[in-house]
């Protein structure tokens, strides 16, 4: 296929220097002047030298390619601080400027390495949050949900870790300790306490009402 006159336009590499306090980059000089510069391994990968001609096409595929480099790199380091949904990693990517075609790269080869599993990410901060700080099944499916998960996800999510670690349970364990530290109130407004404070861990009515039937017994 023939390409537009412009892209048949070619430019000679006259200089590539490494950069001063950057040795792992090298700046590229077209006809006498900076264009651009790139990381040592995308300068290797193109096999980059002085006296090579680039058309316009290459010299923007070898920038693809150092974006590239640049956001799987960064989303490295972003993985190995602690793991992250697709959805946050998405995020992350484009507050740092990244285009979005990059972004779809980079997270599509994240998935290829297996770095990225909604599933698997789904499931740990699951059981680690009911692990550290438990909450209800409501309050943990709106947590998943902010960071990107699927819905059906969640709720397959939410059978799995809760079929582990009945949610009753987790709300008898967190209420008993919150009514302990009532005890100098009258009965009924330790009750109230209590009530509010599952409520506001994501417990549902039912699970409240089941729970607060058993304080007289403590």
């Amino acid at each position: 296929m023939t390409g537009s006159p412009n892209s048949m336009l070619k430019k000679v590499i006259t200089k590539l220097e490494v950069q001063k306090g950057h040795k792992s980059r090298v700046s590229v000089f077209l006809e006498g002047e900076f264009a651009f510069g790139v990381d040592r391994s995308v300068a290797l990968g193109w096999h980059l030298q002085e006296g090579k001609e680039l058309s316009s096409e290459e010299i923007e595929q070898i920038q693809v390619a150092e974006e590239r480099r640049k956001a799987k790199e960064r989303a490295f380091r972003w993985l190995a601080y602690r793991n992250r949904s697709r959805k946050e990693l998405e995020d992350k990517l484009k507050r740092a400027g990244f285009t979005p075609a990059t972004c779809v790269w980079v997270l599509e080869e994240l998935e290829r390495l297996r770095l990225i599993d909604d599933q698997a990410f789904a499931e740990s901060f699951a059981r680690d949050r009911i692990l550290r700080h438990p909450v209800g099944k409501r309050q943990l499916g709106y947590e998943l949900s902010q960071k990107g998960i699927d819905a059906d996800l969640i709720t397959a999510t939410l059978e799995k870790v809760y079929s582990e670690e009945d949610e009753i349970s987790l709300a008898r364990k967190l209420a008993k300790k919150k009514f302990d530290a009532q005890r100098n109130q009258p009965p009924e407004k330790a009750k109230k306490r209590v009530a509010d404070f599952l409520l506001r861990r994501g417990f549902d009515w039912d699970t409240i009402s089941t729970v607060l039937q058993e304080c007289g017994n403590w």
